[in-house]
């Protein structure tokens, strides 16, 4: 997911603003401080959009820290006992019938 892409078009600001403004807070600036005293950098953005900016900046990154890919290993994970016994007999039983063959 593109995050300065999906901050931009919710927040009606252009993508630059937006990258100044997130550099800003990765290096640990506070909200009142950029707001304050980086004007210049980020094209006079105020308190309020940059408030909403870095509470949906948090989101939208917790978001993608929780996104992990489904393995087939977990998928089956969840499939119930008696189907996973049903898919064994029946595993077990193709196997037999082959080597049943393979003896003829």
């Amino acid at each position: 997911m593109d995050i300065l892409g999906v901050l931009t078009a919710e927040l009606g600001v252009k993508r630059s603003q937006i990258e100044a403004a997130v550099n800003l807070i990765d290096e640990g600036n506070t909200i009142p401080f950029i707001a304050r005293y980086r004007k210049e950098v980020t094209g006079s953005l105020n308190d309020e959009v940059l408030r909403n900016l870095d509470e949906r900046l948090k989101y939208l990154r917790g978001l993608e820290e929780r996104k992990t890919p489904v393995s087939y290993t977990h998928l089956r994970a969840h499939e119930t006992d008696s189907y996973l016994v049903c898919r064994l007999l029946l595993e077990k039983k193709k196997k037999d019938t082959s080597y049943e063959y393979e003896n003829e």
